[in-house]
């Protein structure tokens, strides 16, 4: 049982997280450039095996730490209705600095930026911003169907 808890540990942290692709990529190469220096490498083709691995690397990363390449970071309701909710946080400082949230009708909200996946009360518009572990949400509050106030909620 503790060799197979350590194998499903060991293929987490080597493949999930992609360090293993990175230490593979780097030790190529360096193999590679070793062969090279010494002449015992015609093609410098081979290199290219290392910048393939080093890309499934930072493709790995990518997903495992929330790097957010390929994730918009500016707002506009096209960028919000196609992101998925955990990635919003990467945008959520462009939509309070280019809108005017405040003041807004919730109809309005609800336009701009659809229904909430979180709650969705007389008083409150709640919108997963991170990731599900934390649930980190972006709360508008209502006075009358107006958006009075916003606030970043971490973790709930």
């Amino acid at each position: 049982m503790i060799i197979v808890n350590f194998l499903i540990l060991a293929r987490f942290l080597l493949v999930d997280t992609g360090i293993l692709f990175i230490f593979a990529s780097v030790a190529f190469a360096i193999f590679c450039f070793y062969c090279l220096s010494k002449k015992k490498m015609r093609h410098k083709s081979w290199m290219l095996i290392s910048v393939a691995l080093f890309a499934i690397a930072i493709y790995q990363s990518n997903n495992f730490f929330d790097l957010g390449i390929g994730i918009p970071r500016k707002f506009s309701a096209e960028n919000w209705a196609k992101t998925e909710a955990v990635e919003r946080h990467f945008m959520v400082d462009d939509l309070l600095q280019s809108t005017n949230i405040i003041g807004l009708t919730e109809e309005d909200a609800l336009a701009l930026l659809g229904t909430p996946d979180y709650i969705h009360t007389d008083d409150l518009l709640s919108y997963i911003i991170d990731q599900p572990f934390d649930e980190s949400t972006l709360d508008f509050h209502l006075n009358q169907g107006i958006i009075t106030t916003y606030e970043i909620i971490p973790e709930h």
